[in-house]
């Protein structure tokens, strides 16, 4: 699967996602995944080794360790004189 940051893709939930982050970790690689009308929604997803599905993460500990992996790539984007990472 070839998704990268910034790119739109709609999920089976019919929703259009922006992908903000992309993370390989223990071997899987990560999205964080924010939806298009409403920033205030997001997911976190893997792609399943071997085919062209996104999963939801709901292994909290794994999500845990994501968001600062997430957040070190978002912070070229903000503006650092109004965010505290």
């Amino acid at each position: 699967m070839n998704i990268d940051i910034k790119d739109k893709i709609t999920l089976n939930d019919g929703n259009v996602y922006v992908v903000v982050g992309k993370v390989d970790y223990q071997n899987q690689t990560y999205y964080y995944l924010v939806e298009a009308t409403k920033q205030d929604k997001f997911k976190i997803c893997y792609e399943k080794i071997g085919t062209n599905i996104l999963v939801d993460s709901e292994d909290k500990d794994i999500n845990t360790t994501l968001i600062p992996l997430f957040a070190e790539q978002l912070k070229p984007f903000l503006d650092m004189n109004n965010v505290r990472i």
